[in-house]
């Protein structure tokens, strides 16, 4: 049998608890399996098992999300109503999101690793990305309806008064 991962193993000896099937049984989990896959394997379970798991070892679920993925963050969970979005509108916010997410992790590739300080300027240092074609008629979609906007965000053109 695998060793438990020594951050969760502290957590659980804190309020002395000695195996996975004690924690889900302290947490009221109807099943110790999730949280072993959590443990074990650092994969997701729900947001709700998450908060009853925190509340066992007596720690912040950010606490909890942190040593299970490195980063101390809730995944995104969407507002209610989003039920109510056609697939196309479901369709254009995955895909901000996926945009969000991919420069986010372009920008901190440019970032160092020591300090968590910009490596010197980081426009400077992300190269120009060539545009697709979608990207390109979107552009061009968003020029004709808002003439001026897209040149004054790049810098050029003259700034409203």
């Amino acid at each position: 049998m695998a060793a438990i991962p020594k951050a969760w193993q502290e957590l659980m000896d804190q309020q002395g608890i000695s195996s996975i099937r004690q924690l889900a049984k302290v947490a009221d989990l109807p099943d110790h399996s999730a949280i072993n896959r959590v443990i074990m394997k650092g994969t997701s379970t729900s947001e709700e098992n998450m908060i009853k798991v925190a509340r066992a070892l007596k720690v912040s679920v950010e606490e909890l999300y942190r040593i299970t993925s490195g980063v101390a963050a809730r995944p995104l969970t969407m507002p209610a109503g989003t039920e109510k979005l056609s697939e196309r509108q479901k369709n254009a916010v995955a895909e901000i999101i996926r945009t969000m997410i991919e420069e986010k992790e372009y920008v901190e590739m440019f970032v160092d690793k020591k300090t968590g300080d910009p490596a010197e300027s980081v426009q400077e240092k992300i190269p120009a990305r060539a545009m697709s074609a979608q990207e390109q008629h979107e552009l061009a979609a968003r020029r004709r309806l808002f003439p001026g906007e897209s040149d004054r965000r790049a810098g050029g053109g003259e700034k409203p008064r």
